[in-house]
């Protein structure tokens, strides 16, 4: 009575079928590399989106393939250190295209017996859109912080900032023992030109100055509009 021998090979048979369902839909690319040659094994449909090529131009190559050139071997030493010490690793890498595009990922990897054979198994997600947002994210953050310390009419510098890098020059003067010269000015008779002419042409007259100030100035040197039609 062969029943209970037919039962478990039935199950083994389903068991398989829906890993290798899991292993195929899976929305990460899914890599498996021999530990001893480095050369991917299997992967799945997601890891041929990742890198736009067939599986058959991915299996059988070095790992170090999957990575730029220049970055690849250290990625490998990287990662086989971190599976040596822990077994499993998670970090951040690139991985290049077969039309030459760098795609940035996030890689979790271990070491698995597969029917008493070591395998490592890479899930790598496509971090793209997150890296985008992140650095739009750091660019309008650059942006907030220029435009609170920055003149809306003439572009210089503002009050604000003029204080916070007055204590930073006395400071720096007093480490030094080097003396800076700091030089307040305004425009004459300002109103008299604005009763006369005009907002709009104070303002013109206003931006004119400033561009007059920042054209002297030396690389070192910083520009401030102090407030009204001052200076600094």
């Amino acid at each position: 009575d062969v029943t209970d021998r037919k039962q478990m090979e039935e199950a083994l048979q389903e068991s398989e079928e829906a890993f290798r369902l899991l292993f195929e839909n899976a929305r990460d690319a899914i890599f498996h590399a021999d530990p001893g040659t480095g050369l991917i094994t299997k992967c799945n449909r997601a890891a041929e989106t990742l890198l736009e090529k067939d599986r058959e131009e991915i299996i059988g190559q070095p790992q170090t393939t999957i990575h730029p050139p220049q970055k690849a071997e250290h990625y490998i030493q990287m990662f086989k250190r971190h599976l040596e010490q822990q077994g499993f690793v998670e970090d951040e890498a690139e991985v290049i295209t077969k039309s030459g595009k760098t795609k940035p990922v996030l890689i979790a990897a271990s070491v698995a017996l597969v029917r008493g054979t070591p395998i490592i198994q890479g899930d790598f997600r496509d971090i793209s859109e997150r890296k985008r947002a992140e650095e739009e994210r750091e660019r309008l953050h650059a942006e907030l912080q220029e435009r609170a310390i920055t003149d809306g009419l003439t572009g210089l510098y503002n009050h604000v900032h003029f204080f916070e890098r007055l204590g930073e020059e006395v400071e720096r003067s007093k480490r030094y023992n080097r003396p800076f010269a700091v030089v307040m000015m305004d425009v004459d008779n300002f109103k008299l030109f604005n009763d006369s002419r005009g907002h709009q042409a104070g303002d013109e007259v206003l931006r004119l100055v400033a561009n007059s100030i920042h054209s002297a100035m030396r690389r070192s040197d910083l520009a401030f509009r102090y407030g009204g039609d001052e200076f600094a």
